[in-house]
């Protein structure tokens, strides 16, 4: 059998933690949502402003992050102009 290369384990390494980036991203947002519900007395609007808020800016980084790792960055425009 051949040996992993070294690029392939560097890729895995980097996405590895993604999923835990994503949950302390969604957990932080939230837990501030509901703070500031809490100072505000409004509980539920910004307990789940939060959420969202979270949930989008997580999936956003972990995107960047799986761009970034496959090289993909900055490539969407290339292939519009070749037909």
């Amino acid at each position: 059998m051949s040996a992993p290369r070294q690029s392939d384990n560097l890729d895995l390494m980097q996405c590895a933690g993604l999923g835990i980036q994503l949950a302390i991203t969604i957990s932080l947002c939230t837990y501030l949502g509901y703070l500031a519900d809490q100072w505000l007395d409004t509980l539920p609007i910004a307990l789940l402003v939060g959420a969202f808020f979270g949930l989008g800016a997580g999936m956003w980084s972990a995107v960047r992050a799986i761009d970034r790792v496959t090289g993909r960055a900055g490539k969407e425009g290339e292939s519009d102009g070749e037909s």
